[in-house]
Formats: C-alpha cells, structure tokens, sequence
C-alpha cells in the first residue's frame, strides 16, 4: 500500500512538466525576429502588404516590440484589414503609455480614432434554447458575453461556424462591405445531429481453468517504509515549489493582460480584451491550475511521507535508498521532475 500511494505522489509530480513555451526568450528567436522583420519592411516599401504582413506577425511572436505591433497595425490598416489594424493600435497605446513612450502613444492612439470611424462591424442574433452555443469567425472563437454586442470586423468573406451539443454545425460564409456600419446575422435553428444507436457490447469469454493461485508473499519488514517516506516527502517539496513558481506566474500574467483589456484598450467592460490580452488570460488560468495542483500534491507528498516515516521508526534511509532522489528532467519540448533509484 505505502508504495502504491508513493508510486501515485511521483506520478502526479512527473505531470507537473514546464512547456518549453515558457522558458525565456532565447537568442535565436530574437535573431530570426529581427530578420524577419527587417525583411517585412522592405516589402512595406514596395507596398507588399500582403507578404508583409505574416512576417511581421511571426516576428511579434517570436519577440514582442511595440515597434514591430506599431508596423504591424499600419501593415494591417494598408491591407484593408481595419479591425485588426484598430485593435492593434489600441494594444500599442497601452503598451506605450506603460512604457512612458508619449510619442509613440499619441500616434497609436490617433490612428487608432481614425480607423474607429471606419470600423464595420457584426452583431449577431441566435435562436431561443441557443444560449450556451459556440460562435467562431474564420475559427476564432467569440465568447458568450460579445454576442449581444456589435463586434469590429475586418471586410472581406468571413466563415461564420456556429455549433451545439447535439446539433449539427451551421455555416455561412458573410461579406462585410469596408465601411461603417453594422451587418446583423441572423441564426436559424440548428438541425438535430442523428445518433447512431451504440453496438451492443460484445460477450466477455469464460475465465480460463487453471492452478488455483499461490499466495502472495508476505511484504518483508526492514527500512521500507523509511525509504518510501523519504521519497514521497521529497515529492511533496517539490509540489510545494512548483505550485509556488505558478502561483506568482498567474498573478504575473494577470496583471499583464490588464494592459490589454477594458479601459486600457478604449473599453468601457473589463472584460473585452486584444487578442494578446485573451491569451495572457488563458496563461494565467493555465498557471493556477498547474498551481492547485502543485500545492496537492505538495501537501499530500509531505502528509504521506511524515506517516511513513512515523511508521517506520523514523530512521534515515538504508543504503540502497540513499541513491533514490527525484531529479530534474528536461527533453526536446518540455521539462519536468523524475525519480532516480531503486525500490
């Protein structure tokens, strides 16, 4: 049993991995963020928007520059495209009176009003019974709070999905003309998927006959449970820390998303955001999670091994034990904790 309990304490541990998406910025992102950055503005000076564009998204990914979101907005705005572009000055605004740049702020905010005038935009109307669906536009999912609003769209064809559990997916596919104005599409009733009736289970066989079962042998007696006791202590170290780095990591990118949601983005609710500002949101409850789940098993890893070690006498762990340590793991794509040793 206790090594059972102590096998399920690494286990949960070992799922505590950090994603290599969030380590640091390296140097060779910052490299090819620049080159593709300068090879975005030589295409802006021949007036290729659409080349331009995708380059300067991928080196804001890479490195995130107000200049390069500044040129990307006045990319998106030569493109057409005047919500994404209207969005993203408001970002920068943000972004620049944060970093007391007044300049650079007074301009992003000044194209900014300009393009508002220009903004077309979409309201949509949905069936009764439809309230808890899931709306994409040209696959962005739009939360349920925005559908009573009228929401900046880019002109152009726009593939609208809507779905619901049990219900088949409607699409359409919506021109929105470039000018002001509000387009309200309607919803019709979505049509009731068919469910196939489930295959009935197929009998199990009839258990073998053979030699009745030997006994198990009885669990030795020794420095066992010390050993386990250690080990599952150690986990619940571990847990603590990593529920600790979360922690401060969700407060983090909370305090960072405000920059990019509500009155800090022209917004009167502080729940509409940037694009940025929702993914900040989505890593900060990303971060709480793997935090609780940190602190669980901290505090049962400690709470385990106090017992063990309680049971056992306490003693410091025999020889063989002293060689089991957890360690740290790190692959291509992600790190995490292991156990090292033998049991």
């Amino acid at each position: 049993m206790s090594r059972l309990i102590t096998a399920q304490l690494c286990a949960a541990a070992l799922s505590l991995s950090l994603s290599s998406a969030a380590l640091a910025e390296s140097a060779a992102d910052k490299a090819a963020a620049d080159a593709l950055f300068d090879d975005a503005k030589k295409l802006m000076e021949e007036k290729k928007w659409d080349e331009a564009c995708p380059k300067l998204a991928e080196s804001l990914k890479l490195s995130e520059r107000l200049g390069t979101l500044l040129n990307l907005a006045t990319c998106h705005a030569e493109q057409g495209k005047t919500a994404s572009a209207w969005a993203e000055f408001n970002e920068a605004a943000a972004i620049a009176k944060r970093e007391k740049s007044r300049e650079r702020e007074k301009l992003a905010r000044t194209r900014a009003e300009k393009l508002a005038k220009r903004l077309a935009r979409v309201s949509f109307k949905l069936p009764k019974g439809l309230e808890g669906a899931t709306l994409e536009i040209d696959g962005t999912a739009i939360g349920a709070s925005a559908l009573g609003t009228a929401l900046p769209i880019d002109p152009g064809t726009r593939e609208i999905k809507v779905s619901a559990p049990g219900k088949k997916t409607w699409t359409k596919q919506l021109q929105i003309e470039d000018a002001a104005g509000t387009t309200t599409l309607e919803v019709p009733e979505l049509e009731t998927e068919e469910v196939a009736p489930a295959a009935a289970p197929d009998k199990a066989p009839a258990p073998e006959k053979g030699p009745a079962d030997k006994p198990a042998p009885k669990a030795s007696s020794g420095g066992g449970g010390s050993t386990l006791g250690w080990i599952a202590l150690g986990v619940g170290v571990v847990g603590v820390g990593v529920g600790s780095y979360f922690g401060l990591t969700t407060f983090s990118k909370k305090k960072e998303s405000d920059d990019h949601c509500g009155e800090a983005i022209g917004q009167s609710d502080p729940n509409r955001c940037t694009q940025k500002g929702l993914d900040l949101r989505d890593e900060a409850k990303t971060a709480a999670t793997f935090s609780t789940v940190g602190f669980a098993v901290g505090a049962v890893g400690v709470g385990a091994g106090v017992v063990l070690l309680l049971s056992s006498g306490g003693s410091a762990p025999e020889k063989s034990a002293r060689r089991t340590r957890v360690v740290p793991v790190l692959g291509p794509r992600a790190g995490g904790l292991g156990v090292s040793g033998s049991f």
